[in-house]
């Protein structure tokens, strides 16, 4: 389960324009193909570094007696290389685990926490699919019937905390009525978000069921195994190979008691951003919300970057997973103890940016790049001697506008040929700029959602665009 967290990108798109472009939820710019090689990302990554190494001099910050682990990772990382790491050992280290590691690095075995919960949906999608997400989950454990007292809480509501099903940090039944009368129910099913571990465990109950074998064999055989997880624990492994102190529970194993190291939980990462062993349009299902942790501000839609985070504290563990699944990168970080980047834009406007021509048939069309702009603008588009851009101008606003943008955005869409090219579709979108003004409550100005492919010429949509690349992503 992850929550989806929007940021701000003030530092990448500038605020002091007037007018602003409403593109299409989802990426803006095609996804980076060679992070490693990025200047960019190179210069980002020695600048964090160096903060690190700064933080990691501070005694202010408790370094004395926290270990920890850092990972960015991408879907262009060549095997399990990362495209950067940071792994610090507290010095106390020897003295507070004697029996676990002296030196944290990758294969640092950590407490993960609610991480767990990832492990868990993921392996349910892997064993079965989403299909049963609406399925109610007295149809799998039928012995919940008695206490659900006809409450429809179905496979789905337990995956993404809509069940309606209390903390289990609440152990005592509330005294104002006869169980189940008066029970932990904290909300009607698919009403809203209510942190559940017990949800979780329910769900694994359930796959149990369905697969007809025990959840830590399916959790073995269909996601440890094929991602080479080799470091990654259903319970407590020997201490000698990690930052494992403290007394082993047992409780709650599919809500928060597994192990792992950075590096298996940025394969695992890696692989949800691949779609490794899910279907790309099942990894798409998996992102969508089922409901919102925080409200946004549409006032200027393309700053905002959708991150799919997990985090977890658990004693004296905290971890975190973060999944940015527009540009193909993510980040995870394990911590053991007392408790602005633009290489897309820069790939867009190698790889697709230019002027592209064909002097037979009198076409041409200009694509430009602007880091205050999300996507591919359209500056120029002749058709045999027809200006495109007026065509579209007047279709879209029966008239001439001095404000019109036409952006293109990807699709995602794309065939591969037999020598590794790409042919790759981007979808433009048309908009009179004049006409833009910030959402409100009630309504909805920023509406491009509703046009794609809306405008045609000569029987022709006018929003498809389709770029050839090579191998290596490169036109």
């Amino acid at each position: 389960m992850f929550f989806r967290v929007v940021f701000f990108l003030a530092c990448i798109f500038s605020t002091s324009h007037g007018v602003t472009n409403c593109p299409l939820e989802g990426p803006i710019f095609p996804k980076p193909q060679n992070l490693s090689t990025s200047a960019t990302i190179k210069a980002a990554m020695k600048d964090l570094t160096a903060v690190l190494v700064a933080r990691d001099a501070d005694n202010s910050t408790g370094v004395y007696t926290n270990s920890y682990s850092v990972q960015a990772f991408s879907t262009s990382d060549t095997g399990s290389t990362p495209l950067f790491h940071h792994y610090y050992t507290a010095p106390n280290l020897a003295t507070f685990n004697s029996t676990g590691v002296t030196q944290v690095d990758a294969d640092t075995v950590y407490r993960m926490g609610n991480l767990t919960k990832i492990f868990t949906v993921y392996t349910f999608l892997v064993e079965a699919g989403d299909i049963h997400f609406n399925s109610p989950i007295t149809d799998y454990v039928p012995e919940l019937a008695a206490l659900l007292n006809n409450r429809n809480i179905t496979i789905g509501d337990l995956a993404s905390h809509m069940a309606g099903i209390a903390s289990d940090t609440q152990t005592e039944v509330p005294k104002c009525g006869a169980y189940p009368l008066c029970n932990r129910t904290a909300f009607a099913p698919g009403e809203t978000l209510a942190y559940s571990n017990v949800a979780f465990q329910i769900l694994s109950y359930a796959l149990e069921t369905m697969a007809g074998r025990n959840y830590q064999t399916s959790l073995q055989d269909k996601l440890l195994k094929p991602l080479n997880l080799a470091h990654t624990f259903y319970t407590m492994p020997n201490e000698s190979i990690g930052v494992i102190p403290g007394n082993a529970s047992t409780d709650n194993l599919s809500a928060g008691m597994m192990y792992s190291t950075i590096a298996d939980i940025s394969s695992l990462g890696r692989s949800i951003l691949r779609s490794s062993l899910l279907s790309p349009a099942q990894t798409r299902r998996w992102f969508k919300p089922t409901a919102l942790t925080i409200i946004m501000d549409p006032d200027r839609p393309y700053e905002l970057i959708t991150a799919y985070n997990k985090a977890s504290s658990i004693g004296s563990y905290s971890s975190l997973l973060a999944l940015l699944p527009e540009f193909g990168i993510g980040f995870s970080v394990l911590i053991a103890g007392d408790h602005a980047l633009n290489n897309w834009v820069e790939e867009a406007q190698a790889n697709y940016a230019g002027n592209y021509l064909s002097s037979e048939l009198n076409s041409s069309v200009t694509f430009i790049t602007d880091t205050s702009k999300p996507g591919l603008g359209i500056t120029s588009w002749i058709s045999n001697g027809t200006d495109m851009m007026a065509v579209s101008t007047y279709l879209l606003t029966s008239s001439i506008s001095a404000n019109f943008s036409a952006r293109l955005y990807p699709t995602d869409l794309q065939v591969t040929a037999a020598d590794g090219s790409k042919q790759v579709v981007l979808k433009a979108i048309f908009e009179d700029l004049a006409t833009q003004a910030k959402d409100s409550k009630f309504t909805a100005v920023c509406g491009t959602w509703i046009e794609p492919t809306a405008f045609v010429y000569g029987a022709m949509a006018l929003d498809g665009f389709v770029f050839t690349l090579d191998p290596s992503g490169m036109r």
